[in-house]
């Protein structure tokens, strides 16, 4: 019996894991909602949790959730008899996601007013349930670091430059010196 994650079963369909875990949830494995899901006593006895890091000497542990056949097989009988299970979950996860997102901005002062102030640009809404999403979030941090270090870099040259700091590295040789 093998056992594998919500996302690599997501791969076969071109989903993210949340599509798959709301799946399971519907077909009573999960109870709760998306990022506080809990194994229902049916869901217990079909999966298992696995333990990994990214091999990094300081990289967090992480768990992740194993499921064996009988979930897998259960996830591909539903969408094989229903073709739209699929695009009907990614509505109620958005839709869920939404509420969640208006809860929080009810209970944060702070929430409620950058999104008040936010242009209302929603592009990105649907990025993350898109398998695709997960693959580039890694290019998507590198970028923003990198402007980050630019922007540093910049800043600090502009300074030197207008001889704000100190710079250690270029000494301007007096006239009067002999070397």
């Amino acid at each position: 019996m093998s056992k594998t994650t919500a996302s690599r079963i997501g791969q076969k369909y071109g989903v993210s894991y949340y599509v798959i875990r709301h799946l399971l949830k519907k077909l009573g494995y999960l109870n709760g909602r998306v990022g506080e899901y809990t194994l229902t006593s049916k869901g217990e006895g079909h999966c298992s949790q696995g333990v990994g890091s990214n091999d990094s000497p300081n990289s967090p542990i992480y768990q992740f959730d194993l499921w064996d056949d009988d979930a897998q097989n259960e996830i591909d009988e539903l969408i094989a008899g229903d073709s739209s299970v699929v695009e009907k979950a990614m509505e109620e996860l958005k839709e869920e996601r939404r509420r969640k997102k208006q809860e929080e901005e009810e209970n944060d002062p702070f929430l409620k007013r950058l999104n008040e102030e936010s242009d209302g640009d929603n592009s990105t809404e649907d990025a993350w349930m898109s398998e695709d999403a997960s693959s580039n979030s890694g290019a998507l941090i590198g970028g923003v670091a990198a402007v980050a270090l630019v922007a540093a870099g910049c800043y600090v040259y502009k300074c030197i430059k207008d001889k704000k700091i100190y710079n250690p590295f270029f000494k301007k040789k007096s006239i009067n010196s002999k070397k």
